[in-house]
């Protein structure tokens, strides 16, 4: 399930899931950061691997509050 994922997720769209969610659904957005996080490595994209580690900071910091 984790590859399927991959294949059909793009950075465009877990971005907009981190906009539109975030604050709502930390948890899950802790769990997408991983894929991403994998996505980046692969393609060795660092500007998306640091975006990513951002995302889970932030959803930590929200599911705190």
């Amino acid at each position: 399930m984790k590859a399927q994922f991959l294949k059909i997720a793009g950075v465009k769209n877990i971005n907009e899931f981190y906009k539109k969610n975030t604050s709502s659904q930390p948890d899950y957005a802790i769990k997408l950061t991983d894929f991403h996080i994998e996505l980046a490595q692969k393609k060795n994209n660092k500007k998306e691997l640091i975006n990513a580690l951002s995302q889970k900071s932030f959803a930590y910091y929200v599911k705190d509050n």
